[in-house]
């Protein structure tokens, strides 16, 4: 097909004082015929010389984008410009084509875009131009070997923020040592964003693609042992700045030694949002959660399977008494487990939450535990954590917490847990109802090895650690700011370390502050022994047969008491001595000793009507205090009504020969409760108990014995009862 006449009406006798004009003469040329034209020869003005900056080029060729015979028809078109006196022009053409094309007319009532299809160019929108930027960076465009050329670009690149790949290659032999320093006979550099995806399929025109149809390129051949930049386009149809070069995977890429450095870090189950700061802060690599994620993957053991779960597991899962956390390939994550018995001791005692880290396994282990009436840690549930450093992997732990305990859980009000920024957060977000509160034997081993680091003058250390121990321990707000004050005058170093790690956290450690919340006793909140726990995790090396063990030291034998009626307190009131009677020895012994000490009763006016006091002592432990009496005895109340709803209330053991059938007039039939679910019942005896408990602390004397039979009948049916653990025995743990 010839299109001489068309050629010939567009550049005939017509100059071109720029090369920006010729090009967009072709491109309408290209446009009406749906030929193209690719260069074959060009030959670039020097550097300086006036003609560069306008004309770029010294002379051109263009040939057929089918000239080639093994892609394309061998077609012989092609023309050739040269300039004369300032302008470009066509010195020859030859436009015999021998194969078909699309003739397009150009509707120039349609907005001016790119189209995606090969031979069809519509008006290329340039958004930024790097030229002026490249001929700085590059004053010369020859080379003398490939590293030099490199280097030159990669300058380039950080400077304006492109980015380039080598496309096209064409490398001399390896073993022709004349070549070596240049590599490549020929290649490209071309944008990331060069030409479209060559999937074009209009079904699938949402596919997303980088390729923006970007014609930013620059070619370099090989002549006479030296790399040549032939030719150069560098606009760009997209935004390009120095500060978005992270966007690009090649940037967000990390070298040997800093991926060890990574590897090192996650054997300690760095968090990802931590390890993606150190990164950023360390390597200057501005890397996305997503990549984090990756990296991780990539550098920790593989595991090829899920983990098994055992019989214990299942069974307690199937029951609903377990949760098992997988990611994305179905490998176990986070598996926490409870059982009915620990389900009921939260529920009786939600109030005081306590978290801790237990330590002797290859994988983290939380322990939850409660506070009950005799002031002992119960255990309530476990949870396995065996990916650590899962971002969000903490709030999945407390997710499961919330699930397994069933209700009652926005009754937490205070949660002890170690030192951990992160989990803080998690637990704010999750139970924000709740208080936070360190451990104290945390914090104050915390500082010790603090001290040991800081290099301190002319100062007693063991001073400076009991300023700070009398700062966590004291209750008057006083004594705390003056043993701050004798820090901050003792070691300045100290004050600063103290400043930017514990005050940030002041409001979870300070001791005066936790009287404002239930605490239940500053002195005895350090966790008890978890020794025995600890030890299970180091020889059971299954899953669950260590989760079987956990439960089964849980879950505690059943106790047989003997009747001891605690029948006076020398010293005391009767009506105090009934109060104590109605409470646990070791809570007795706090109240009894808040008493004696309390002789002389401040100025407090306590609210009769919800047993409450502003005092330190009744915010402290929930207990009757001294202004609470004097308050009731005016007003001709019975000092055991005021533990009426109390958590403190003991269940007395009785002799199995003094239990009756009294119980019978307040406890529905076995049939009845047995029609309802397990959490209707517990919901159903509950309330129950409740109205046993406020028939006793209202009782006289006459009826006082029989309602400690009806709690005891009540106690061993419900809250005594055996509970069989999957794999276990009913009566307790299998030795």
């Amino acid at each position: 097909m010839d299109y001489s006449d068309t050629f010939t009406e567009i550049f005939s006798g017509r100059g071109f004082s720029n090369y920006a004009d010729f090009e967009k003469a072709t491109n309408e040329f290209q446009e009406l015929t749906g030929l193209r034209f690719i260069f074959k020869r060009t030959f670039l003005y020097p550097t300086g010389h006036p003609h560069r900056a306008t004309l770029v080029y010294k002379s051109l060729h263009y040939v057929c984008s089918e000239s080639k015979p093994r892609t394309g028809t061998g077609c012989e078109a092609s023309f050739t410009v040269g300039c004369r006196n300032g302008f470009l022009y066509v010195s020859k053409f030859h436009m015999m084509h021998n194969h078909v094309t699309v003739k397009r007319t150009l509707d120039r009532s349609m907005p001016e875009r790119m189209c995606p299809y090969i031979g069809l160019f519509l008006a290329y929108i340039v958004i930024t131009d790097y030229s002026s930027q490249f001929l700085q960076i590059f004053p010369s465009l020859v080379f003398s070997s490939l590293s030099e050329l490199e280097d030159k670009m990669e300058e380039f690149q950080i400077k304006t923020g492109c980015m380039y790949a080598k496309r096209h290659t064409c490398p001399w032999p390896k073993d022709d040592l004349e070549h070596q320093d240049v590599v490549y006979k020929k290649f490209a550099y071309e944008c990331l964003h060069y030409g479209y995806c060559k999937d074009r399929d209009v079904a699938k025109s949402d596919r997303r693609s980088s390729k923006t149809g970007c014609k930013s390129v620059m070619f370099v051949t090989c002549r006479n042992n030296q790399l040549h930049i032939s030719r150069f386009d560098m606009r760009h149809n997209h935004p390009v700045s120095g500060c978005c070069g992270y966007v690009y995977r090649r940037n967000r890429r990390l070298s040997p030694r800093q991926l060890s450095i990574i590897k090192e870090l996650l054997r300690e189950h760095q968090h990802e949002f931590a390890l993606k700061e150190y990164i950023q802060s360390a390597f200057h690599v501005y890397l996305t959660t997503a990549d984090v994620r990756k990296l991780k993957q990539k550098l920790q053991p593989k595991r090829s399977a899920r983990r098994l779960l055992g019989l214990t597991l299942k069974s307690l899962g199937s029951e609903g008494y377990a949760e098992i956390l997988t990611d994305e390939d179905g490998v176990d994550r986070v598996i926490s487990f409870t059982s009915p018995f620990l389900v009921k001791n939260f529920h009786f005692y939600p109030e005081v939450v306590q978290i801790r880290e237990l330590t002797g396994a290859a994988f983290s282990v939380y322990h939850f535990s409660i506070i009950d009436r005799q002031l002992v840690s119960r255990t309530v549930m476990f949870s396995f954590v065996l990916d650590q450093g899962i971002c969000g992997t903490f709030a999945s732990v407390l997710q499961s917490f919330k699930h397994l305990m069933q209700s009652r859980v926005e009754e937490t009000e205070t949660i002890f847990v170690d030192i951990n920024s992160v989990e803080l957060h998690e637990i704010r977000q999750e139970l924000p109802q709740a208080r936070i509160l360190f451990f104290q034997d945390s914090v104050l081993r915390d500082v010790r090895e603090h001290l040991k680091d800081v290099t301190v003058l002319h100062c007693d250390k063991k001073d400076l650690f009991q300023h700070f121990f009398n700062a966590v321990k004291t209750p008057d707000s006083e004594a705390y700011l003056a043993s701050l004050q004798e820090i901050a005058n003792g070691s300045p170093a100290f004050w600063n370390l103290i400043n930017e790690i514990w005050m940030p956290c002041a409001e979870q450690w300070a001791g005066h502050l936790r009287l404002t919340q239930l605490t239940f006793g500053i002195e005895n909140r350090n966790s008890a022994s978890l020794e025995h726990f600890e030890s299970v995790l180091k020889i059971h090396g299954s899953l669950d047969s260590c989760a079987k063990r956990l439960l089964e030291l849980a879950v505690p034998n059943k106790q047989s008491y003997e009747f001891i009626c605690k029948h006076d307190f020398p010293g005391q009131p009767d009506d105090v001595q009934a109060l104590l009677r109605l409470l646990s020895e070791p809570v007795a012994k706090v109240l009894l000793a808040h008493i004696e000490t309390m002789q002389t009763c401040s100025e407090v006016l306590p609210d009769l009507s919800t047993r409450k006091c502003c005092c330190s002592f009744s915010l402290q432990w929930r207990l009757p205090c001294v202004h609470l009496m004097k308050t009731a005895r005016l007003a001709y109340i019975p000092l055991p009504s005021l533990l009426k709803g109390s958590r403190w209330l003991e269940h007395w053991p009785l002799e199995y020969s003094q239990v009756s059938s009294a119980v019978e007039t307040v406890v529905e039939g076995d049939v009845e409760l047995d029609l309802l679910s397990p959490t209707a019942k517990l919901l159903k005896i509950d309330m129950q108990l409740q109205n046993i408990q406020e028939m006793v602390v209202s009782a006289d004397s006459a009826k006082f014995k029989r309602r400690q039979q009806e709690l005891k009948e009540l106690e061993s049916r419900w809250l005594r009862e055996d509970v069989a653990l999957p794999g276990t025995s009913a009566g307790g743990p299998s030795e």
